[in-house]
């Protein structure tokens, strides 16, 4: 029994030693030479710590420290929050002799624990003599911690700089890309500002923007160094060709140790004195190479790049004539999402179908926009029957396999029931008979006088007669006029057109004064779209910039004024998306809509 209970005993003092010995970690170069400045850190996976042995250097003057710090990460991984205390304590040494000298073990107290770190060796050459350039290849003290720089001069490339990184470097127009800004610092990093330029040939979106930076230890080129990703980027490419990523600019302030040259100030400030220096660190610059989608594309491409899947629905199914329906298509997946178009509408003729409504529950990924978007067709049955919903194409583009892909939705049946006010399919109509009431006839005796006058035959009765016979001729040839443009309705709706779009307008107006940009763009792109059609007789399904734009050709309006149109209506689509200022844009663009649609009104 005893042996056993010796045996848990060993077991378990082995097992706490090897915890014991994975506590604290030092990270000490191989090598320096004499006058170097060198960071020694110790690492421990705590959140504070109690108390911390002697601190022995052979061979090594402590120029600063001990500093201690601590940061937080955090990670979720297969819906597990994980969280990782981590407090570093750093040293700023400096060689006085050439030699191999070891950096001796020290003792950290935490949590009423002692943990024991490692030891290691340095190898100390005789080099330049340059005591400044802060070129050593220690570890660094973290940007967000309260530590010192290990550098008295110049802070040079070696000490702070920031990285580049792309997730690819060929890809397809429309298909996202990650930009990765990466920060790698060796000095104490109090503060870092600059922001992206507008890119050219890129949609921009900033894919997480943390107020706090994660840090941790990285060996970069054979140094050590605090690193932590400063920004991220998804990158939407709009043409084909060699797009630029070009250098960016960012200022960062630095805490510099300055060792004081004055006795007095020495022995009391406690050997040197901290003050700011701000260095301007420039990323490098990159080149993206994106091909252009296969042609010819299909007719139902809406411009969707990714990885798709559409489910739609149909609600009521059973309703009256003139009733409103909606029919909902619903496209998941991740791509760019917020770029594509309304996916063009199949509906019978008879159906009245407008502008789709459009449900955004999209958020921003590393793929460009992942989740759903979802269209609202409201449709209007105008009379009585069965029809068919046939199957809607949504027709995307999938960026690994190179192709179109089509999906189709289900199709349904849609049954139509008599409604109020219905007219029949048939050509004569229900005739009603108006004004029959017979009068009574007046009885009692009756105050019956011969008329003098013969006004039968005379000039007044003739020009009254023909009076009359002209007033009925005016009248039944603006009844007809007016029935004829009645049943014209191409024509009804060119003359309506620019009512409706100022009504639009006028909305856009007031959402502008709100800065409400989503409403806004909706309700000017609304405008432009509505007047096309109603103005160039262009159904629903086929209200496209490609449609209109050829329309607008034959009407013989003149190529500048057709592309200003186009143009405004590409601007409004991109608009709410792209970088800058959202105020001076919504202003633009409501200017350049009520222009455009004012100099078609003069030529058309």
């Amino acid at each position: 029994m005893k042996f056993r209970r010796l045996y848990i005993l060993l077991i378990l003092s082995l097992l706490s030693a090897a915890i014991y010995a994975q506590t604290v970690k030092l990270d000490a170069p191989g090598r320096c030479t004499v006058g170097e400045k060198i960071n020694v850190v110790y690492t421990i996976e705590v959140s504070s710590i109690e108390d911390i042995s002697r601190l022995d250097f052979p061979g090594f003057d402590i120029l600063y420290g001990p500093n201690i710090s601590s940061s937080s990460e955090y990670s979720y991984i297969n819906g597990r929050a994980t969280q990782r205390e981590v407090t570093y304590v750093s040293v700023t040494l400096v060689a006085r002799q050439t030699g191999k000298f070891r950096i001796p073990a020290i003792t950290i107290r935490t949590k009423g624990k002692n943990c024991k770190s490692n030891s290691a060796e340095i190898t100390v050459t005789q080099g330049s003599g340059n005591n400044g350039s802060g070129q050593s290849s220690s570890s660094a003290a973290q940007p967000s911690s309260p530590s010192r720089a290990s550098s008295t001069g110049n802070i040079s490339k070696d000490d702070l700089f920031i990285t580049a990184e792309v997730s690819k470097r060929n890809v397809y127009e429309q298909e996202a890309l990650v930009l990765t800004y990466k920060i790698y610092s060796a000095v104490h990093l109090r503060n870092i500002t600059g922001k992206m330029p507008e890119l050219d040939g890129f949609h921009c979106q900033e894919l997480e923007n943390k107020p706090q930076l994660s840090l941790s230890a990285e060996t970069y080129n054979g140094r050590r160094y605090l690193t932590a990703v400063w920004r991220k980027y998804v990158l939407i490419p709009q043409k084909s060709g060699h797009l630029h990523i070009p250098s960016v600019n960012f200022d960062a302030e630095c805490e510099i140790i300055n060792p004081s040259m004055d006795l007095i100030d020495e022995f009391f400030n406690g050997g040197g004195l901290a003050h700011v220096a701000v260095k301007t660190i420039a990323t490098p610059a990159l080149d993206i190479d994106v091909k252009a989608l296969p042609t010819p594309k299909p007719d139902d491409f809406c411009g969707a790049v990714g990885h798709y899947t559409v489910s739609s629905s149909l609600s009521p199914t059973d309703v009256k004539a003139n009733d409103a329906s909606t029919y909902r298509l619903v496209v998941s997946g991740s791509g760019n999402m917020k770029l594509i178009s309304a996916p063009k509408s199949r509906f019978p003729a008879d159906f009245e179908a407008y502008d789709p409504k459009i449900d955004d529950q999209t958020h921003i990924s590393a793929q460009g926009n992942s989740g759903n978007i979802a269209f609202d067709y409201i449709i209007v049955p105008r009379h009585e029957g069965k029809y068919e919903i046939q199957p809607m194409n949504f027709v995307y583009f999938d960026p690994e396999s190179g192709r179109y892909v089509t999906l189709k939705t289900d199709k349904y049946t849609m049954n139509v029931a008599k409604g109020h006010g219905t007219r029949h399919n048939s050509a004569q109509e229900d005739l009603k008979v108006l004004s029959n009431d017979i009068r009574y006839i007046m009885t009692g005796d009756a105050d019956i006088s011969e008329n003098q006058d013969d006004y039968f035959g005379t000039l007044s009765y003739i020009l009254s007669y023909i009076g009359v016979l002209a007033l009925f001729g005016i009248v039944f040839a603006v009844l007809r006029r007016q029935a004829q443009l009645n049943a014209n309705v191409a024509r009804r709706r060119g003359r309506r057109a620019s009512r409706a779009a100022q009504k639009r307008l006028k909305q856009a107006s007031v959402l502008l004064r709100k800065n409400d940009a989503n409403a806004f763009y909706d309700e000017v792109l609304r405008a432009l779209l509505g007047y096309a059609g109603d103005k160039l007789n262009i159904s629903t399904q086929d209200l496209n910039k490609e449609n209109v734009a050829v329309t607008f050709r034959q009407r013989g309006v003149g190529e500048e004024l057709v592309t200003r149109f186009i143009d405004v209506l590409t601007q409004c689509e991109f608009a709410r998306f792209a970088p800058g200022d959202p105020g001076e844009t919504m202003d633009t663009i409501y200017h350049s809509a009520i222009e455009a649609i004012n100099e078609m009104e003069n030529v058309i």
